[in-house]
């Protein structure tokens, strides 16, 4: 079974750059952390979430583009990632609670289309260097790991964003080849919503490809697409 598994990052080195658009950190144990959007640590604004764990079965292909990625070096290896919540009571209605997703599985690859450009038949999306980098297996969703609660608080005072989630490591690495990432997330019966935090592309270009699905099997076509993309840190190695 896939569980989510802490990572404590203690960071000790930071890109200076007034216009770069990611941010990296380097933990204690020697692996580093890309955030996308650079100032996921600090903002307070809050744009909106998405689920990768929904009611709603779902199959979705999100597009990070080259500049979102600057810092990250070709041939460095992304080892897993972490997730930051959106709160535990969005509008009055959903609660961010303990649950296991029964079917969830990540791609990685570098996408050959762009945004703007994204195809709805999702095989047309992926690169040749794709890895399934957490084959099809259950994912257990710990409420208290994300401290919903706590985040929520925060957000209503306007006092920060809410902190990233444990480290959810990669079974199969993916290797850096540089351009653009495309991420493949498949989530099929979850009982609950878990929502995370989410900015818009502001290209205003199409960035997220969603397929309604009940089953792994199904031919991954689009059925509508946006420009939402969650906010996410890339753990990787040299």
């Amino acid at each position: 079974m896939f569980k989510s598994t802490k990572l404590a990052c203690v960071f000790v080195l930071c890109l200076a750059a007034v216009l770069v658009l990611a941010s990296c950190g380097q933990d204690s144990s020697g692996s580093k952390t890309h955030y996308v959007p650079s100032d996921a640590l600090t903002a307070v604004t809050i744009y909106g979430y998405d689920d990768f764990a929904s009611t709603d079965d779902r199959i979705t292909q999100y597009l990070y583009e080259e500049a979102l990625l600057e810092g990250l070096q070709v041939g460095e290896t992304i080892i897993g990632m972490r997730l930051q919540p959106r709160g535990s009571n969005v509008g009055g209605v959903f609660d961010f609670v303990d649950q296991t997703v029964p079917q969830f599985e990540v791609r990685l690859s570098t996408s050959v289309n762009q945004p703007g450009s994204l195809s709805n038949t999702f095989s047309e999306n992926r690169g040749a260097d794709e890895v399934i980098v957490i084959p099809e297996t259950s994912w257990e969703i710990v409420a208290a790991d994300y401290h919903a609660d706590e985040c929520e608080a925060r957000r209503d005072a306007d006092t920060g964003p809410c902190d990233f989630g444990p480290f959810i490591r990669f079974a199969n690495p993916f290797v850096y080849a540089g351009g653009s990432i495309l991420i493949e997330v498949a989530s099929v019966g979850a009982t609950e919503r878990s929502m995370f935090q989410y900015s818009h592309n502001l290209s205003g270009d199409q960035v997220r490809a969603v397929f309604e699905a009940t089953s792994f099997d199904e031919a991954r076509i689009a059925t509508s697409q946006d420009r939402l993309l969650p906010y996410i840190a890339f753990v990787y190695t040299d």
